[in-house]
């Protein structure tokens, strides 16, 4: 076998290699872009690039193991087994299940003061923040206070005559408490 001819044996593995890497890779992203997690994407990438190793050796084999016949016992280059002792290594050890679920979210102070609202309207602030410095969450009173304001100020509880309500539990008889308005009443 000529130089030429061999030099174009070899292009032509090399094209076939960036091709199977290219293919390697493009499984790699379909396969992070399907399962969206960090443990999928170290097992895609170690088994793409083990894919990947796998078909090189396979092609380098079956190339030089022409080249040989084709050279009728002339001996070639020895390179059968270049990568088989590579190894790819994970960064980090795989998980053996998966990581438990997180823990439900904290409510916010904005949060727990509406409920407390929607659940119980008419209360005074005082009585409010009363029951804040007795529950669970134990929230201060400038907590509880803030948190009223933001609500007030964003239109989601009112306070009419110094008591707190939210704007569905607001009594009908209450003096200052806006009446509903059906389109038919509206004046043009």
């Amino acid at each position: 076998m000529t130089l030429d001819e061999r030099e174009a044996v070899y292009k032509a593995e090399y094209e076939a290699a960036g091709q199977a890497m290219m293919s390697a890779l493009m499984a790699y992203v379909a396969a992070i872009q399907k399962h969206h997690g960090f443990v999928e994407w170290r097992s895609g990438f170690k088994s793409g690039w083990k894919a990947s190793r796998e078909y090189h050796e396979e092609q380098i084999k079956k190339s030089f193991e022409s080249e040989l016949k084709a050279s009728a016992g002339v001996a070639g280059p020895s390179g059968v087994g270049m990568l088989a002792g590579v190894e790819f290594m994970e960064p980090y050890p795989l998980p053996s299940a998966l990581p438990p679920s997180p823990p439900p979210l904290t409510p916010t102070a904005n949060e727990l003061v509406h409920q407390f609202v929607a659940e119980n309207p008419g209360k005074r602030g005082v009585e409010i923040a009363d029951n804040f410095s007795k529950t669970v969450w134990r929230l201060p009173e400038r907590t509880v206070r803030t948190a009223l304001h933001r609500l007030k100020k964003a239109e989601k509880i009112l306070v009419l005559e110094g008591r707190w309500y939210t704007p569905e539990n607001i009594p009908a008889d209450l003096p200052g408490a806006p009446q509903p308005t059906m389109p038919w009443e509206k004046e043009f």
